[in-house]
C-alpha cells in the first residue's frame, strides 16, 4: 500500500515527462521535492514553502537549480508569475489559518492563478468534499481543455491543462474527463 502523502507520486511523473518547462512546488513535502527535483533534470525548480518547520527541513538542500523560499502570504499576487511547465499544488496553510475551508480555497486560488500560466497542473487531496462538492471547483476544473482525476490512489490528484492532451495518460486507472480529449 502507498503512503497517503505520496499518491501524487504518478501524476508528477506524468507531468514532468509531458513538459519541458521550470516547475513549481506550493508547499514542500517529503515525498513531492525530492521527486520533482530527481525527475528535474536540470530544469529549475522553485518550491514556496509557507510553514518554517518544514521551510527548514528543505532550505538545506537547495542548489543553483532549486530554491526554497519561505513564504508568509498566501495572497497569489505574492507567487511567481511564471509560466511553468508544471505547477504542483499541495500547500497547506499554517495552523492559525485552519478556517474551514481555508485550505481548498486557497489551492483554488492558486489554480486559477496558474491555468493561463503553466502547462500542467497538478492538485493533490481533490477527494476531499470541499472539492468534490464545490461549485467554484467544479466550474474551474472544467474549464480546462484536459483533466484527468487520478483516483486509483487515495488521496486523489487531478491534472488539469490547457496546452497537453492529458489523454495519452494511458497507464492511469483513474478517471477522466471522458477520454481525455478536449471538452
Amino acid at each position: 500500500m502507498i503512503n497517503q502523502f505520496a499518491t501524487h507520486i504518478p501524476a508528477i511523473t506524468w507531468a514532468m515527462d509531458l513538459t519541458e518547462g521550470s516547475i513549481l512546488e506550493l508547499g514542500v513535502g517529503k515525498y513531492s521535492t525530492p521527486l520533482i527535483v530527481l525527475l528535474a533534470n536540470g530544469r529549475c525548480v522553485t518550491s514556496l514553502e509557507w510553514d518554517p518547520e518544514w521551510y527548514y527541513k528543505f532550505m538545506e538542500e537547495e542548489d543553483p537549480k532549486h530554491v526554497v523560499t519561505l513564504m508568509e502570504t498566501y495572497d497569489v499576487e505574492a507567487l511567481p508569475i511564471g509560466p511553468f511547465g508544471v505547477v504542483f499544488i499541495d500547500h497547506e496553510p499554517p495552523q492559525y489559518a485552519y478556517k474551514k475551508g481555508f485550505r481548498y480555497t486557497k489551492r483554488m486560488d492558486a489554480v486559477e492563478y496558474y491555468k493561463d500560466k503553466a502547462e500542467v497542473i497538478i492538485v493533490h487531496d481533490t477527494e476531499d468534499d470541499w472539492f468534490t462538492q464545490s461549485l467554484r471547483w467544479r466550474t474551474l476544473r472544467d474549464s480546462f481543455h484536459y483533466t484527468i482525476e487520478h483516483r486509483y490512489l487515495f488521496p486523489w490528484t487531478t491534472l488539469l491543462s490547457d496546452t497537453i492532451d492529458l489523454g495519452s495518460l494511458h497507464l492511469t486507472k483513474g478517471k477522466t474527463n471522458g477520454t481525455g480529449n478536449r471538452r
